[in-house]
């Protein structure tokens, strides 16, 4: 039997390679400023494929906790899931870039954002969100009865 750079393993049943380059384990020092240019350089890259997870990513940022867990606390169940979809290949990235291949990655939901009321759209709703931020706007409108049109 002549040499081709594998063998087998007649117990198991399985061929390696001995040409392959074996997995290479790193650990550089991760610091919170070097996450987040990693995180932006990620966001960017996919902002063209996945301009939700774009948004996502730069409207929360992520937080280094202990050596090398990264933490997102996200607005909603649906925003975690759509990170999750993607963290693989995410987490594959910021390991190269950031050169640690002992990162992990772990989201939360904020809790507090069950009581914040929702995006304000119209007109009315905008200035009742103003009006309730600063009431003087509410005597505004209503000494010089102004209405929006």
């Amino acid at each position: 039997m002549k040499g081709n750079g594998a063998s087998s393993n007649p117990s198991t049943g399985q061929t390696t390679s001995q040409t392959s380059e074996p997995y290479v384990q790193l650990n550089e020092p991760v610091t919170q400023q070097k996450l987040s240019a990693a995180w932006i350089i990620y966001a960017n890259k996919i902002k063209a494929s996945n301009m939700r997870l774009y948004s996502i990513l730069t409207s929360h940022s992520p937080q280094l906790q202990q050596e090398n867990k990264i933490f997102v606390e996200l607005a909603s169940s649906m925003q975690e899931d759509e990170l999750l979809k993607e963290k693989p290949v995410m987490m594959t990235l910021l390991k190269n870039e950031l050169q640690n291949t002992h990162l992990e990655l772990r989201t939360g939901i904020r809790k507090d954002d069950a009581q914040t009321p929702g995006k304000a759209f119209t007109a009315a709703d905008k200035l009742e969100v103003m009006i309730q931020k600063n009431a003087a706007l509410g005597l505004l409108k209503q000494h010089f009865n102004l209405d929006l049109d």
